[in-house]
């Protein structure tokens, strides 16, 4: 898969003035901790006369999950979770804590 490597972060709003001024800006999706240029991975465009924009950062909040997000799915399709000895009840409760813990990033 060749995506950005992450850690990918949120890092704030910018005024997009292609759009109106006034009611339209961008979230910033960037590598985390930053590198030596080329660090902006995505952009979530919201526009929002009221500035209302929970929903746009939720969903800049989500993609920048998604490195975490491909490194789970990796772990849980082909890697071990817990000892060897570990019941499936360990290993179930093993993969239910990352999952959440990356939700909760989201949230």
């Amino acid at each position: 898969m060749s995506i950005t490597p992450g850690k990918w972060a949120v890092d704030g709003t910018v005024d997009a003035l292609l759009f109106d001024p006034e009611s339209a800006n961008l979230v910033l999706i960037r590598r985390d901790p930053p590198t030596h240029g080329g660090d902006d991975v995505a952009y979530a465009a919201y526009m929002s006369r009221d500035g209302d924009n929970k929903e746009q950062l939720a969903n800049a909040r989500a993609i920048a999950e998604v490195p975490a997000m491909i490194e789970a799915l990796r772990k849980i399709a082909y890697e071990p979770f817990g000892a060897a000895d570990a019941s499936h009840a360990e290993v179930l409760e093993s993969i239910t804590t990352y999952a959440r813990a990356i939700l909760k990033r989201i949230e």
